[in-house]
């Protein structure tokens, strides 16, 4: 049944365009921290598209993809309720809320000319955020907004992996150009502009996940290269020629070189989270450690390991088993399979190119995390539902746009007030450097009031401090460190504003506590050494020092100290054991 659609059907459909062309343009930051601030306002505008599909569930041509969909939400939503940290697993949730919003809505409510102008507007959006780093590149960007990530200046999408990330999913779209419009021009100039932007990114796992879509287009799409093989080599010669002048092509293959180095930092420290991640899936199989929960609990599960504070595992499948459990990760991969198989038997254009993407997104999830960037993620599942349409057969009615309106409107209240407290937060911490500490303490205060990241409340010590006020200072460490347990900076900064009240011991007791996770730590036992030495403990604080020492042949902070130590102790001999023995480590220095 064919229905025209009426002013509320419309309301829906031009939402949908301005989220799907609109959502990667708002993530053009200064920084990777101003990344996150817009989803807040998005999500809300989003999740209103679950009222269409649950009002209309019983008349959907419902499949199985949907019905995983639906198995995936329920029991993340499950472990939410069990989740440690609430409010990071209520926005993880509200996340995958939205997105699967989009999902069902694209899927199941827009027609054959919607869906080609929801795809017409994310290629626009793409090529506009591909422009923009694209100009980075070549130092031109507004005035103080050109970062330096790594080496490699994007703020385009807040971070180099972020845009990668989007780019490698949004590339094959260029696909629908040649093949539905005749374009082929077009469709190869768009594909090699995103290609080079995306190789300027210096992206590793956006890189192979694009290898990869490109020898699966190349089989499903060989007649589109073959005619178009000249301009595919043009478009080559050209990235070339763009990389060289650019000067990134050699910062590009010394990062891979790096790759593949045997004492790679990046490589081994993703080895490790893999471990770890693994660890805390075994640990809790059925509801995992919480969503959002990796950077508070990470250093349980990493068993002695080098300290590491991440917020993501860097392997998407990995985290999702470990913050939600195996049966959310059973569920998840049940659904991309099948949808990835009822793409590839539509044999449509858009089911093809869409089964390019889905396999891009995997490949780069298995080196980063891509399902985790509200961007990424949205386009991802909007192109999987787009693609796998059933074709509308109802309409939207004035008492479900209603509903709609009513869910936008508690949700954009509850995301704004969020906003403005991540406002406040970030407002005190950039008035930190003018050490105006009643202003820096007014938006501090702001922030405690409508945000919850615990981070803030690290923040408090230091014009606390200034203003005299350790004590309070101190209630504030305690708290930062008892909703962030994995925090080096957090333990570093409780326990030195313990000591500098005079509570040694209980410092003492704040480092021990953090040694006990991470026991080879050197700037813990530096901070230990020192207070131990500070409370007249001299002995405790060598044996200290000579354990670093023992470790850390190199570490200058230990030499120094315990040198100190024996010069102030008239421990000539020692003190001058120590003087040969750190001269001979550093001969040709």
């Amino acid at each position: 049944m064919n229905i025209k659609p009426n002013f509320f059907n419309k309301y829906f459909t031009l939402y949908f365009y301005m989220l799907v062309f609109f959502l990667p343009l708002v993530f053009i930051q200064k920084c990777e921290d101003a990344y996150y601030l817009p989803k807040f306002a998005l999500l809300a505008g989003a999740i209103q598209f679950f009222v269409p599909v649950l009002w209309n569930i019983r008349r959907l041509k419902l499949s199985l993809i949907d019905y995983f969909a639906f198995a995936f939400l329920a029991f993340f939503g499950l472990g939410v309720i069990f989740a440690p940290y609430k409010t990071p697993a209520l926005l993880r949730l509200a996340e995958w809320a939205g997105v699967f919003a989009v999902f069902f809505y694209s899927r199941h409510f827009l027609k054959a000319d919607e869906i080609k102008r929801a795809v017409l507007l994310m290629i626009a959006s793409s090529c506009i955020v591909a422009i923009y780093a694209f100009l980075q590149a070549f130092n031109i960007d507004l005035t103080g907004w050109i970062t330096d990530f790594s080496g490699r200046a994007f703020s385009s999408l807040g971070n180099p992996d972020f845009l990668g990330g989007f780019l490698v999913i949004t590339i094959p779209l260029g696909l629908y150009l040649g093949r539905e419009m005749g374009a082929d021009k077009t469709s190869i100039l768009f594909m090699a502009f995103l290609s080079v932007t995306l190789f300027l990114s210096q992206t590793r796992s956006s890189i192979a996940a694009l290898a990869a879509a490109f020898v699966l287009m190349l089989f499903l799409f060989p007649q589109h290269f073959r005619n178009n093989y000249l301009y595919l080599f043009a478009g080559l010669i050209a990235a070339i020629l763009i990389m060289k002048f650019t000067g990134r092509g050699l910062g590009l293959v010394s990062r891979f070189i790096a790759a593949a180095g045997s004492s790679n930092p990046d490589l081994y420290g993703r080895f490790g989270m893999w471990r770890t991640g693994m660890n805390m899936a075994m640990a809790h199989p059925l509801l995992g450690t919480g969503a959002g929960s990796i950077k508070n609990v990470y250093c349980l599960y990493a068993k002695a390991a080098p300290y590491l504070e991440t917020e993501h595992l860097h392997n998407d499948f990995i985290e999702m088993a470990a913050e939600s459990g195996l049966v959310v990760f059973a569920a998840f991969i049940t659904f991309i399979i099948a949808a990835f198989y009822a793409l590839i038997r539509k044999k449509e254009t858009l089911a093809l190119i869409a089964a390019v993407s889905v396999t891009a997104m995997c490949v780069q999830a298995a080196f980063n995390f891509p399902f985790f960037i509200l961007d990424t993620k949205l386009y991802f599942f909007a192109i999987a539902g787009l693609a796998l349409n059933n074709g509308r057969d109802h309409e939207v009615s004035l008492p479900k746009t209603a509903a709609s309106a009513a869910v936008f409107i508690i949700m954009a209240a509850v995301f704004i007030r969020l906003l403005s407290g991540s406002m406040y937060l970030n407002t005190g911490i950039n008035l930190m450097p003018s050490k105006n500490a009643t202003n820096v303490l007014y938006n501090l205060q702001r922030a405690e009031m409508t945000y919850y990241d615990p981070k803030m409340y690290y923040y408090f010590a230091e014009p606390l401090n200034g203003m005299g006020k350790t004590e309070e200072a101190a209630q504030y460490g305690k708290k930062f460190i008892e909703q962030s347990p994995c925090s080096k900076n957090g333990y570093m900064q409780y326990s030195i504003t313990l000591a500098e009240n005079g509570k040694i011991p209980e410092a003492l007791g704040v480092l021990d506590k953090f040694l006990m996770t991470y026991p080879y730590d050197r700037d813990a036992l530096n901070n230990k050494g020192k207070m131990l030495y500070m409370s007249g403990q001299k002995a405790e604080a060598i044996k200290v020092y000579t354990q670093i020492i023992s470790m850390y042949p190199g570490d200058e902070t230990a030499h120094n100290n315990i040198y100190a130590i024996y010069q102030s102790g008239k421990m000539v001999r020692e003190a001058q054991a120590e003087q040969r023995r750190w001269n001979e480590g550093h001969k040709g220095n």
